[in-house]
Formats: structure tokens, sequence, C-alpha cells
């Protein structure tokens, strides 16, 4: 659409420029005869406050729904029981987000009675620079095969009449890995000099069982009997464990060692046994977020002093602080007071121990809920309101609105003014 032709038609009069506009319109701030050049919202100073307060007031917005768990990001410290491992070398937990309340709330154990393994198969360990030629090989191509399913895979490997056996097994462990088919082959070594030992390997790339009662893989062709490389040294198993919850838990079964252990608790199995976990607030994540809360308050803040000046001066930066005085006594509950320069501060000490003792929890958000009574809905309804009519916390001084107001270039100088608007953003701010 051509704005400038829609807007303000040629040969148009002064007055019908202004008829598309409503009579509300033409009574906001911004459309009071302060068109063309002297109007401080044209101008790029205007522009750049209008800019800062809005990003600032958005990043404020977003980090507080996803501290609250309803943004991008669905996780969330507040309202949630964090489990911990009562031994992390014999199990760690790698995710947790279990409710609070109910059986999420409650301490349990989870007894390890296996892990998940890999199937191996060991080649023979032989003199690593013996001839190859010596111990089975021909000169010429020498063949692999690795069947995994119903798929076999072929590898073929020349040898030449001067090469170590460890020169042809490191060329099959390269040609089995350069083909990503689910095994991996290693080449291991002992020893040093003339003695070093040296031998084949091979390993399912995942844990677990892949069929019942068949082995993951097998291996054959002459090479791998050379190797010795054909027979099974480590049988593929799944992890098996239990969760006891004030009674004895079935037996559950993994193919990986990483488990669900229920209420949005993941742990990764190390080794058997049995593991007490408690359920906890998850302290670190809400000292975080409510420090990152106090960091993007004070860019606000920051923002706010910036503009003290003009129409608008001030406005901002007094209903920061009128914000924070009156929830004062919640704030400083949880370690945080506002200086003489209308930044906050945090008590490190009062922080930790708010959020050993619940209060942070409740500070934030009550029960995990989107209530009215947490203070970072409160601070994501402010950050909203803010951001969506930042224009006006611009404190731009403004010109005389009459000064070197030229009538006949009336309509030029409307049309200028919308389509600084519309380049702005600023357009419905200043209509509604």
């Amino acid at each position: 659409m051509n704005i400038n032709a829609n807007f303000n038609p040629v040969g148009a009069s002064p007055m019908m420029a202004m008829g598309g506009l409503s009579g509300r319109s033409m009574m906001t701030r911004t459309l009071s005869f302060q068109g063309g050049r002297n109007n401080a919202e044209t101008t790029p100073a205007f522009r750049e406050s209008l800019m800062d307060i809005r990003h600032t007031a958005d990043a404020l917005f977003t980090a507080m729904r996803d501290a609250m768990g309803f943004g991008a990001d669905p996780s969330s410290p507040f309202g949630t029981m964090h489990a911990v491992s009562g031994n992390t070398e014999a199990m760690s937990i790698v995710a947790s987000g279990g409710r609070a309340g109910a059986a999420a709330g409650r301490d349990f154990e989870v007894e390890i009675l296996q892990l998940a393994t890999h199937q191996r198969n060991e080649g023979t360990a032989s003199t690593a620079n013996t001839r190859a030629t010596d111990s089975g090989f021909t000169v010429g191509n020498n063949q692999m095969s690795v069947t995994i399913g119903n798929q076999r895979f072929d590898f073929n490997v020349r040898v030449n009449a001067n090469d170590s056996v460890r020169d042809v097994q490191n060329r099959f462990a390269e040609a089995i890995n350069a083909r990503n088919i689910g095994v991996t082959a290693q080449v291991t070594t002992e020893g040093t000099g003339n003695a070093m030992t040296s031998a084949l390997a091979i390993q399912s790339r995942e844990t677990g069982i892949r069929q019942e009662n068949q082995p993951n893989f097998t291996v054959s062709g002459a090479a791998a009997t050379a190797f010795g490389v054909t027979q099974v040294t480590q049988a593929a198993q799944n992890a098996e464990f239990r969760v006891n919850r004030g009674f004895t838990g079935a037996v559950q079964s993994s193919r990986s060692n990483t488990v669900d252990l229920g209420f949005g608790t993941r742990a990764e199995l190390r080794t058997a046994g049995t593991v007490e976990v408690t359920m906890a607030r998850d302290e670190v994540g809400q000292i975080n977020a409510v420090r990152n809360m106090v960091n993007l308050f004070n860019d606000l803040v920051e923002v706010a002093q910036d503009n003290r000046s003009g129409q608008n001066g001030g406005r901002l930066e007094r209903e920061l602080r009128s914000m924070i005085n009156s929830n004062a006594s919640a704030f400083a509950r949880v370690g945080i007071t506002m200086n003489q320069h209308g930044f906050l501060d945090i008590d490190e000490e009062r922080m930790r121990n708010a959020a050993a003792s619940g209060d942070l929890e409740n500070f934030a958000a009550p029960g995990g809920a989107r209530t009215n009574a947490g203070m970072f809905n409160r601070m994501e309804r402010m950050a909203d309101r803010v951001g969506r009519n930042a224009s006006n916390y611009v404190g731009v001084q403004q010109g005389n609105p009459m000064n070197n107001f030229d009538m006949t270039n009336m309509s030029a100088n409307w049309n200028n003014q919308f389509n600084s608007w519309m380049n702005a953003g600023m357009l419905f701010d200043s209509m509604f």
C-alpha cells in the first residue's frame, strides 16, 4: 500500500487531510498540531528513547513469563520440587520437574539391580609388530563382515607384505567407523616397544538388547577369524531398577542407563545399589531467576532516568519507584531493597535464607500458580503495560508546536508525521 497516496490525496485541502481521523485521535497528545519538523516525536532522539523503553520492558516481561513457566520455556524453578540424589556416584539426576504436593513431593529410593551394557567382541591380543602375513592374513584384499539384524556390511582391506598386525587392525577399525552402521571399532594396546600387544575390539554403539535371545551383531569372515573377534566377550543387557515410594515397586527395564523415575524426574544410573532421593526446592534456580529479575528491572530504571526531562519526563521512574515502595515489605523479606538512586540491591545471605524457607517461592509465584499475589506476576503486568505504551514515557523536550508552522505545507507535514508513526510502530500508541 502506498501510504502517502492513500493518506493525503493530491489536491486535498489541509483540513480535508485531517478528515480521516476521529475526534478522539485529533485530541490526543501526539496529534495536537505538532506536525512537521517541530514535532519531537519525529526526531531520532524520540525514536531511540521509544525503542530503548520498549526493548527493556519487553526483556523484563519475557523473563518474568519464562520464570513462571508461561513463556517460551515452560520449565520453572518455582512451584516445583527438585530431586536430589543421595549418592551421585551411583545415580545422578539429569532432569527434575515434578509439581509440589501429592506423590511428586515425597522422598523415595531407587534400587539399581543392573546397568545397561553394550555388546562387545574383544579380539585376541597379538604382538603388535608381528607381520600380518605371519598371523593368518594374505597379501591383497582381506574381508570381514558385520551383521546387524537382517543387514550385512562387508569390509575389504588391502594387506601389504610388510604390514604389521597393528597396521591391519587400524585399517579395519577405520573402515568400520567410517560406515556409521551402529557399531564402533577400536584397537587396544598394552605394553611398549617389541613387547607391545594389540587387539581389535568391536562394540555396539548403543546399550541394551536389540532382540531377546539374539546378539546385537555378529562378526564373520577370514579377517575376523584371524583377529579372534567373532566371539561375544560381553553380552548386551538392559538396565533393571525399582522405584520404591513407601512400598516396593515393580522391576523396570530400560535399554539405556538414562531412565524415567516418574513425576518428571530422569536419572543416569551408574552403579548397582540403592540410592535415596529427596525432593527439595530448586533453590539455586529460584535465586538465579530473582537475580535476573532485579538486573532487568535495574536496566529499566536506567532507561527511565535517561528520560527525566521533557513533557513525560520522570513518569516511568515514578511508576517504578511506586511499585517497589508499595510492596517494600515483600521485597525486603527476600533480601531486596531500593537504594537512594532508585536501583534494587540484593542481600545475598537473606535471599539464600528466603530460598531455603520457601519465602522466595511465595514472593515469585505462590504454589506455582499464576496469581495476582506473586511479585513476578505483578512485574510481568507492569512490564507489559510499559512496553505497550512506551511512547507515554519518552521524556523528549517538546518544541513550541506553532513555531515556524506553515499552513501552506500543512498537508505535507501531516503526511510526514503519519509515515513516521508507521515506521516507528507508534501509530496505534498515538491514536488509541
